[in-house]
């Protein structure tokens, strides 16, 4: 006779039932209809944006993150100079072509970007030589054109307060 235990009140689930991790990352568009506030104008508006006719993805905290690792100037700069920081600066080409190559990639190739920066500077250096084509090039005009409206909108993000939820703002 086999005595059996007692459920502890846990669900089991059986082998077939079991949950596993995505295997890959969701490329679900974000809906650009609902009401925008200029923190997530910033972070999805790239959505809206295009670089030589192809869509960009949004400059998000990931893709911020890895233009860090890349060695973006401006955040530290504009810091730096606070108030007398005018936008010019010593490193704007390389900047622009940081924030802008990342828009152009996926989210497992922006992670890879971060793990791998070294890499992601050689990918970045061939993409800017083959589409950008130099420096005063139309296709560097809108490159930096480009920057200066995702910087922008990035920064006017970070100046505004924003609403936590759960949290009670004093008067």
């Amino acid at each position: 006779m086999t005595e059996e235990i007692q459920s502890a009140g846990l669900p089991i689930l059986e082998k077939k039932e079991a949950t596993s991790l995505p295997s890959k990352l969701d490329d679900t568009p974000i809906d650009l209809e609902t009401e925008v506030d200029s923190q997530r104008e910033a972070m999805h508006s790239g959505q809206a944006r295009t670089f030589q006719g192809e869509p960009l993805a949004p400059f998000d905290w990931r893709r911020q993150e890895a233009a860090n690792k890349l060695g973006l100037l401006i955040f530290k700069i504009a810091t730096d100079q606070g108030e007398d920081f005018d936008g010019n600066y010593d490193g704007m080409a390389g900047d622009a072509a940081i924030v802008v190559w990342l828009c152009t990639l996926t989210p497992s190739q922006v992670a890879k970007a971060i793990r791998l920066p070294g890499l992601a500077t050689e990918q970045r250096l061939k993409w800017a030589e083959e589409k950008i084509k130099g420096i005063g090039t139309p296709a560097h005009i809108e490159m930096t054109e480009l920057f200066g409206e995702i910087i922008s909108s990035y920064m006017e993000s970070l100046a505004e307060p924003t609403k936590t939820p759960g949290k009670h703002q004093q008067e």
